[in-house]
């Protein structure tokens, strides 16, 4: 069982669901990022956290020892060649009431990510680290899968039920539809503000949803095709990657799954986990106290990704979520075990919020954000194929372009091979 105990109150942190940054709603700072051109445009560079841990890790030919890549490699291209290798990339975004602020934050951080996939270069020193990429897919979805019936913050039984985002969160400056999925061909003319704005739109998913967080069934339910044998227990008993989401995913491509929540994930099997008064769920931890009874094993997400790709060269998962930033402050050289066996990483009973836990870490006057045990732990399996990075921050372009170095590594290592 979860540990309850009290501590001070002066000294507990604050809770991932404690502040609620209704300021986002009314698209007042929310505007900024894209009538300002994106809070000032690509022309300062890549800055925060990124300039120290990556250049080495593409540079030095990736040194691929741990996961089985040639030590050495330039794939046989100089500068100029663009990768015919296509960029899947699915968007899982928490869409509970503590994250409007992350979420302006994703989307206003998003073009420099899709600037350095286009251009191939990940610090803005003007040299290739990794061939551009020539065409992109983008989708958003939620963590919201809701619990199989209407309570509060949880009305839609359903949630978004692993479908595509089509529709805006906040309507300020956005259409009323979009397609389930953006395409974008860097350097084919496209104005790249015009795509940022696209995804602003979808990327802002609102703060409505269900505060059950699921990210990584709605990733697996959003890919997995319906002749898969994984089963769901609400909305749709199938996936949808060959059914609503169709499309998304090509022969070929690589896939790149982000996750960006300030809690842990909860993706349950039992039913009657969330229901009232339950007599086998009781309490107000069910996640945490419950996790062998009633959530899926980390390993159905393991499984599940890879089985969407042969090629594990064409697969990175990554989070945005909770965890300390001092302890993943080089991508390149992140101890999964170090950040789980870290204190701040215990879940314990928040004494001021009923139901929450204590914080791993926050940003003083706008958030904070519990510890992501879960997804920590996926994410671990899938070695250099995967990152993780603090949801705690004021920017997100070193946790962004941490996982553009992820991509880089992979368009090379393909490249390699062929």
């Amino acid at each position: 069982m979860l540990r309850r105990f009290l501590v001070a109150l002066l000294l507990a942190p604050l809770s991932g669901c404690y502040l609620s940054h209704e300021r986002a709603r009314d698209a007042g700072p929310g505007d900024s990022g894209l009538d300002g051109g994106f809070d000032g445009g690509f022309d300062g560079g890549f800055d925060g956290g990124f300039d120290g841990g990556l250049d080495g890790g593409l540079d030095g030919g990736f040194d691929g020892g741990t996961d089985g890549g040639p030590e050495e490699c330039d794939g046989g291209f100089g500068p100029g060649h663009v990768s015919d290798v296509p960029v899947d990339l699915l968007f899982v975004v928490d869409d509970s009431s503590s994250m409007a602020d992350e979420q302006l934050t994703l989307t206003s951080n998003f073009p420099r990510m899709v600037t350095a996939l286009g251009s191939g270069d990940l610090d803005g020193d003007g040299v290739e680290d990794f061939p551009p990429v020539r065409s992109l897919h983008v989708a958003v979805t939620t963590t919201n899968l809701g619990v199989g019936f209407s309570r509060r913050t949880c009305e839609d039984p359903d949630g978004d039920d692993g479908v595509f985002r089509t529709r805006p969160g906040y309507a300020r400056g956005c259409d009323r539809t979009y397609p389930p999925f953006l395409s974008y061909s860097p350097g084919g003319g496209e104005p790249i503000d015009e795509f940022a704005a696209d995804f602003r739109c979808i990327g802002r998913v609102g703060t409505n949803g269900c505060w059950i967080e699921q990210p990584l069934e709605a990733a697996l339910k959003a890919l997995t095709p319906s002749t898969s044998e994984a089963r769901f227990i609400f909305g749709s008993p199938v996936g949808h990657g060959d059914g609503l989401n169709d499309g998304f995913l090509r022969e070929g491509s690589i896939l790149a799954i982000l996750i960006i929540t300030d809690e842990d994930d909860c993706s349950y099997h039992d039913p009657n986990l969330w229901r009232y008064d339950p007599v086998r769920y009781p309490g107000d931890y069910r996640c945490e106290d419950y996790e062998a009874e009633a959530l899926h094993p980390i390993e159905r997400y393991v499984d599940g990704f890879r089985a969407l790709k042969d090629d594990p060269d064409r697969l990175v998962v990554a989070a945005i979520t909770g965890v300390p930033p001092d302890l993943v402050g080089d991508p390149e050289a992140i101890d999964y075990d170090r950040i789980l066996a870290d204190e701040r990483m215990e879940k314990l009973a928040n004494p001021l919020i009923p139901g929450s836990l204590q914080a791993t870490c926050s940003i003083p006057r706008v958030g904070a954000a519990e510890p992501a045990v879960r997804i920590v732990r996926a994410v671990r399996e899938f070695g250099h194929a995967g990152v993780v990075q603090s949801i705690c921050s004021e920017s997100y372009d070193g946790a962004l372009l941490a996982i553009t170095s992820r991509l880089g590594r992979a368009i090379r290592r393909i490249e390699c091979r062929e």
